[in-house]
């Protein structure tokens, strides 16, 4: 589910994966395994980053 609100918000918000990269100080390459469900959860740290990026609550990253 993350994986796909990720892909889905990024998307939204009209972002390539380099520029969400250079707007939360991630890797490009994170990000591209965050969206594939190549990585473990991700850590709290980093769903409040994604989430203050995209103006959503991370409940919504989550769900």
């Amino acid at each position: 589910m993350f994986s796909r609100n990720l892909k889905r918000l990024r998307e939204e918000k009209g972002l390539t994966k380099a520029e969400l990269s250079r707007k939360t100080g991630l890797s490009a390459r994170t990000i591209e395994y965050l969206e594939n469900e190549k990585m473990g959860n991700p850590t709290l740290k980093t769903l409040e980053i994604l989430s203050e990026v995209f103006g959503v609550g991370v409940e919504e990253l989550i769900k």
